[in-house]
């Protein structure tokens, strides 16, 4: 039986979920952007935190409050499903993860957890220890909170064999959804992220994008959630589909 994890009023591992990121980096557009997007078709909110977040190294308090303040003004018009990501440079994102500032992102982890603010929260799989994210993994289970465990390499796409050992290994620490993404140079690339999706989709929710414009069709085949582009999206480049078309696909097969 397919594995299915319930999100609110949405179940995540059925029927592809179509999500769109905020990628804003002051308190004034991050709302009006949560507030845009409720007109959009969609299912899920990604907050991409990275793109907000000045440092980890000074006063979390000051930053928790600037969450609570942005969660409570959008409260009563929000119903989706929320993602909390802290994307590294080291895959994609803007926040600089360091030796300095490791410890306290797993306190803040933490506090984002114990704190319930979100729905699902996404991992990095290689920069979190691994007893760090055996910890982490307990604490969103005690709170029900969800896990995506991700993956991702702008530069190229690993052998077939690569990627079902990294998808084996986080399936392995309890993740309640896999989250891959690697650019696509070649199409042999492309069928080896939509047949390590095919192998694992029915043991749990996965994502499994190639990223470029060779890889748009796992945006619509292989992903359990599909980040989609709206108007002004800093992702252009990656394949990702405009929402409204993306539904209207997706509404189509």
């Amino acid at each position: 039986m397919k594995k299915i994890v319930k999100v609110r009023n949405i179940t995540i591992g059925d029927t592809t979920k179509i999500c769109v990121s905020i990628t804003d980096n002051n308190i004034k557009d991050i709302i009006k952007s949560f507030n845009d997007f409720q007109k959009l078709p969609i299912d899920i909110i990604e907050w991409r935190f990275d793109y907000f977040l000045y440092s980890l190294t000074e006063n979390i308090d000051t930053i928790l409050d600037d969450i609570n303040f942005i969660l409570s003004d959008i409260k009563k018009i929000n119903n989706k499903p929320i993602i909390f990501t802290l994307r590294s440079k080291d895959e994609g994102g803007d926040f600089l993860l360091n030796k300095d500032n490791y410890r306290y992102l797993i306190l803040f982890y933490k506090i984002i957890i114990e704190s319930k603010y979100f729905d699902i929260i996404d991992f990095e799989f290689f920069n979190i220890k691994y007893k760090d994210l055996k910890s982490l993994v307990l604490l969103t289970q005690y709170n029900n909170i969800k896990t995506i465990f991700s993956n991702h390499n702008f530069n190229k796409t690993p052998r077939e064999k690569e990627i079902i050992s990294i998808i084996k290994k986080m399936i392995s620490l309890n993740c309640d959804i896999v989250k891959i993404a690697y650019m696509a140079k070649t199409k042999k690339d492309v069928i080896n992220v939509l047949n390590a999706y095919y192998r694992f989709s029915d043991n749990i929710p996965i994502i499994a994008i190639s990223m470029g414009q060779l890889g748009t069709i796992t945006r619509i085949f292989s992903c359990a959630i599909s980040f989609a582009k709206v108007e002004n999206s800093l992702s252009n480049n990656l394949g990702q589909i405009d929402v409204i078309k993306l539904k209207f696909i997706l509404d189509s097969i």
